[in-house]
């Protein structure tokens, strides 16, 4: 370690600030391989959720983010209070040293959990603990790899937004091949997308294009103003191809 770096600072107050512990630019460096390698598994395994606008981890992916650094969750304590709620308290461990700790718990009065059996209340509130245990310690790597760093079962009691019902397919008129398919998503370059699609995604056969915020059109996009590879696939369409084909009905 270079002198700079074992020298303390010294603050405006008088109080010391700690030398720096290795290398920051490699600690940061490692990290980014490991959230890779996290992300990799999590897509695999299906291991997030989408909560509002952001993913959250289950328990099974803060375990791997925790293996690759050696650190493990364990449970001290639960309780079960006179309403019913149980609560936990879990510690992380590495090389069998205590590192960080927290508490949770999981209760009837919360909607997904108030007809459900007090072993499966109790079981959900180790979860819950365990895996917040494991945040106060790995939440960097996790945020790293472009997750929300609470993870999943913490969120379980919020509300999701209700979805939009895609346009009643009677409006829409069939084409040759049948009852056209309702098709919604984001393009490569992130711009959403909304239609109804061949659906057998036959070669000349326009989907009906639907704007977010607009009516099912009475009409098909001009087939010809699209590149032939891509009028069935519109993930593959660019920003400015979306434009084009939105503009009619804007």
């Amino acid at each position: 370690m270079t002198q700079e770096l074992e020298t303390a600072l010294v603050l405006r107050n008088g109080a010391e600030l700690p030398a720096l512990i290795g290398d920051p630019e490699q600690q940061i460096a490692d990290a980014t391989r490991a959230a890779k390698a996290l992300k990799k598994v999590v897509d695999q395994g299906n291991l997030s959720k989408r909560i509002g606008q952001s993913d959250h981890l289950q328990f099974e992916a803060w375990q791997t983010v925790g293996h690759f650094y050696g650190i493990t969750a364990k449970i001290e304590s639960t309780h079960r209070d006179d309403d019913g709620a149980w609560y936990a308290r879990a510690v992380t461990l590495r090389h069998g040293d205590i590192i960080g700790a927290a508490e949770s718990s999981c209760s009837p009065d919360e909607e997904n959990w108030k007809d459900k059996p007090a072993f499966q209340l109790q079981s959900m509130a180790q979860t819950r603990t365990m895996g917040k245990a494991l945040r106060s310690v790995l939440a960097f790597v996790v945020v790293l790899a472009g997750y929300n760093p609470t993870p999943a079962e913490e969120m379980t009691g919020v509300k999701q937004p209700a979805q939009k019902a895609p346009p009643d397919v009677s409006k829409v008129a069939a084409c040759g091949h049948g009852e056209r398919v309702w098709k919604a998503g984001k393009n490569k370059a992130g711009k959403p997308y909304r239609g109804w699609f061949c659906p057998k995604n036959a070669d000349g056969c326009t989907p009906v294009w639907v704007a977010e915020s607009k009516a099912i059109p009475e009409r098909d996009v001009n087939a010809d103003s699209l590149p032939a590879d891509k009028q069935d696939d519109p993930a593959q369409l660019t920003e400015a191809e979306l434009a084009s084909i939105e503009a009619p009905y804007g």
